[in-house]
């Protein structure tokens, strides 16, 4: 039984698709899963699976850049050869399934298998659907959602409430005792798996404007991505912040289990990571990739659980006096802690292999009202 998963090229598209396929090899050892990846997907992301080179499967990037652009034939030339890469491995593996994480380039493989009347399914992690799966939507036979108000209207019947997925690792880590600091206040900042700039200038002339007693108590670990790493390494220490500045980490259990404030973007992983962990957080969506950062985050703030900086308009200013009155005010922050975690739901990918299965075996009929539950999830 093999199974096609596509996926995007970052890491926000990759791991939970990866978790996925690890839950179903797990209830299902019979199963064969191949990776359909962009070519310009990271070697990062692809370190620990090298050696299963054979179930890596690439297609070439199509970013549209718009139809007045000079890219526009480059575009098309890489579209339609995706097009037919994609029936080309359709042809080859004769998958019994085909699952898509989002980006573009899950559609040359979706409507390639609709053709061939291979069941497919796409998961959407935002609370908005992204604009790739909201043009799949009426070619794929089901719709994971992780946000139980994620709908469209027009295929209501397709939607299954699934939750987002997480690694194992993180739910594992979830349950170790917090690791607490008294004599400290400890920030983690997180700018994606791409890093932020924007959000890592931010931070860094916010922390500037706090007093010297709160510099003095706070510690960050900061993530800054690649490009910023030394120059954000540079500015703590000119201001004397005990901070820990890394362009990635392998180890976000732990990173989480130290954290007493999370400084983040708001993407959909980053997000339900936050609930597992029971993290209040200060939330900066990303601004120029539709609104579905600024969505997920309204999930949150409107249950009191965490807060919204517009990166257009905010002033470090803004983000020194959250702080401050954050830093000073550690009940409250222990109150929004208490009541975080019941608020959206996870899945270590048990809930998503059940509906792939149904669609295989053809057995369950979920309705879009369907809740698939799991119980080490709450």
């Amino acid at each position: 039984m093999k199974i096609l998963i596509v996926t995007g090229r970052t890491g926000g598209h990759f791991f939970p698709a990866k978790t996925f396929a690890q839950a179903l090899k797990h209830e299902y050892p019979q199963a064969e899963v191949h990776y359909v990846l962009s070519q310009r997907t990271s070697g990062d992301l692809l370190e620990e699976e090298s050696s299963n080179s054979k179930y890596f499967h690439y297609l070439p990037a199509f970013p549209w850049k718009g139809l007045f652009t000079p890219k526009v034939f480059q575009f098309a030339f890489s579209f339609v050869k995706a097009f037919f890469q994609s029936r080309k491995l359709l042809k080859m593996l004769r998958p019994k399934l085909v699952v898509g994480f989002g980006s573009y380039l899950s559609f040359p493989l979706i409507i390639s298998a609709r053709k061939w009347k291979i069941p497919t399914l796409i998961h959407e992690q935002n609370a908005e659907m992204g604009k790739a799966n909201h043009m799949l939507a009426p070619y794929v036979s089901k719709i994971a959602v992780s946000f139980s108000d994620t709908r469209d209207e027009r295929f209501p019947e397709k939607f299954v409430h699934t939750g987002n997925i997480l690694r194992n690792d993180l739910f594992y880590a979830a349950q170790a005792k917090r690791e607490n600091d008294n004599n400290h206040f400890h920030i983690l900042v997180l700018g994606g798996s791409q890093g932020a700039h924007e959000l890592n200038r931010l931070v860094t002339e916010g922390v500037a404007l706090l007093s010297r007693e709160l510099v003095k108590k706070i510690q960050i670990v900061h993530l800054t991505g690649a490009k910023d790493l030394e120059s954000v390494r540079e500015k703590y220490k000119n201001l004397g912040v005990e901070a820990s500045v890394i362009s990635f980490s392998n180890e976000m259990g732990k990173l989480y289990r130290q954290t007493d404030l999370l400084i983040s973007r708001s993407g959909a992983g980053t997000l339900f990571e936050s609930v597992l962990f029971q993290l209040p957080a200060i939330l900066v969506p990303y601004p120029y990739a539709g609104s579905h950062q600024y969505q997920n985050a309204q999930a949150l703030t409107q249950a009191g659980n965490s807060w919204i900086l517009d990166q257009r308009t905010a002033a470090p200013q803004e983000l020194a006096d959250k702080l401050t009155s954050i830093m000073n005010h550690p009940e409250d922050l222990a109150h929004v802690r208490s009541r975080i975690r019941h608020i959206l739901k996870v899945d270590d990918g048990q809930n998503l292999t059940r509906v792939a299965m149904s669609l295989i075996n053809d057995k369950i009929n979920f309705s879009a009202n369907t809740e698939v539950r799991l119980e080490t999830a709450n």
